[in-house]
């Protein structure tokens, strides 16, 4: 969140990375204004991990989460989420609203 914008990261700003197993490093994000993105977005990029998709959500909508052990964990990328009003609006793909925090 920054003020009262909720943000989301889509798979159209974050292509070569698997949404499911983004683990943020707890650093501050950085603001920026894209003009050309959507007519004017204010975006965030933060520092993130990336670790193997949990296998343990298969056939389930919910489940406890909990900081897993074992997660192996693959590299550093850098991230970009929008608002969370503006998702959707170019090329189909997946849409992460929650994020972990490391």
């Amino acid at each position: 969140m920054r003020g009262p914008l909720l943000y989301c990261v889509e798979q159209s700003d974050n292509h070569d990375v698997d949404l499911r197993g983004l683990i943020l490093d707890g650093s501050e994000p950085t603001v920026r204004f894209e003009p050309d993105l959507l007519g004017g977005l204010v975006v965030l990029q933060a520092e993130a991990l990336t670790a193997a998709p949990d296998a343990g959500w298969e056939d389930r909508l919910y489940r406890t989460a909990y900081p897993r052990e074992e997660d192996t964990l693959a590299h550093t990328t850098r991230v970009t989420a929008v608002p969370y009003y503006a998702w959707a609006n170019r090329e189909p793909g997946m849409m992460r609203l929650w994020l972990r925090d490391g």
